[in-house]
C-alpha cells in the first residue's frame, strides 16, 4: 500500500488530480482532500471483493450520527478496509471495529478540517462541507 500526496486544482465542480499511469488499472485509489489544495491518495491493490455496511454508530466522543452511512468492507492482506463514496473517506485495521474507530476518527477530522478552513474552501468543499453537517451532531 502507498499514500501519495499531490496538488490539485481547486474551484472546478470536482477536484482535479493526475494519476501516475502506473496505478490505473490494478489498484483501488481513494482519496482524502485537504482545504490547502492537495490530496493524499491511498493505493492498494484492488482485488478483494466488497460488502456494504450500514454505518450509525460514529463512537466519537463529540459527534453522533443523525443518519447512517454506506460504507463499503473489505478484507485484504490481513485487515479490514472501509471507505465511502460520498466522502471519500477510510479506515482500516485488524478488526472491524478497529476500521470503524479509524473511519469515525478521520471523518470527523476532515469534517473540523473543512471548518476550520471554511472561507477558504472550493466549490466542491464548501459541497462537502455542507453534508457533513447535515448527517454529523454534537453529543
Amino acid at each position: 500500500m502507498e499514500v501519495t500526496t499531490l496538488p490539485i486544482m481547486t474551484g472546478t465542480a470536482e477536484p482535479q488530480f493526475t494519476v501516475p499511469e502506473a496505478h490505473t488499472s490494478q489498484f483501488r485509489i481513494s482519496y482524502k482532500i485537504s482545504p490547502v489544495n492537495t490530496i493524499n491518495i491511498r493505493w492498494e491493490p484492488y482485488s478483494a471483493p466488497e460488502e456494504l455496511f450500514w454505518f450509525n454508530n460514529l463512537n466519537h466522543p463529540q459527534y453522533n450520527l443523525n443518519q447512517p452511512i454506506i460504507l463499503s468492507v473489505q478484507h485484504t492482506d490481513g485487515y479490514i478496509l472501509v471507505s465511502d463514496y460520498r466522502f471519500n473517506i477510510f479506515g482500516t485495521g485488524q478488526s472491524l471495529n478497529e476500521a470503524f474507530d479509524e473511519y469515525s476518527s478521520m471523518l470527523v477530522d476532515y469534517y473540523q478540517e473543512l471548518t476550520r478552513s471554511e472561507c477558504e474552501l472550493s466549490e466542491y468543499l464548501k459541497e462537502q462541507l455542507t453534508k457533513l453537517e447535515s448527517i454529523l451532531v454534537p453529543r
